[in-house]
């Protein structure tokens, strides 16, 4: 039989990726179309801010401005900013428009989340260092 422990662990991911989930949904219901899907700017932008929110809470917890407890950073990291990132999801978008000939689009598409993502994220860790510490 599992310890309790174990299952309140799998319960904190399951918690935060729900609420990760239904923030990239409504992202996505809440955004214009653009590139004539409603669909590739949500995920664009819940990928941007994933990536700003893991790269803020990442600094916060190594420069020990913050302290959080296993449960709670696999309720953070791995469900919520986990669920929202949806990765799994721009790869299949990518894919998508490759397999249409649409190159310019799949290369606009891919460079905007890999560029504009790691400017997130060091921009993430750098307001907190400035900011924070």
């Amino acid at each position: 039989m599992p310890r309790l422990g174990f299952l309140a662990d799998f319960a904190a991911v399951a918690l935060g990726g729900a609420c990760g989930a239904m923030l990239r949904h409504g992202l996505t219901l809440a955004l214009p179309p653009l590139w004539g899907s409603r669909a590739m700017l949500g995920t664009l932008v819940a990928n941007v801010l994933g990536c700003l929110a893991i790269g803020m809470l990442g600094q916060w917890v190594q420069l020990e401005a913050v302290s959080f407890g296993q449960r709670s950073q696999l309720l953070l990291r791995v469900g919520l900013l986990g669920s929202l990132t949806t990765f799994s999801t721009f790869a299949a978008e990518a894919w998508a428009v490759g397999g249409e000939g649409r190159t310019g689009m799949l290369l606009l598409h891919l460079s905007a989340h890999l560029l504009v993502g790691f400017a997130a994220f060091w921009l993430g860790t750098y307001l907190v260092r400035e900011f924070a510490a």
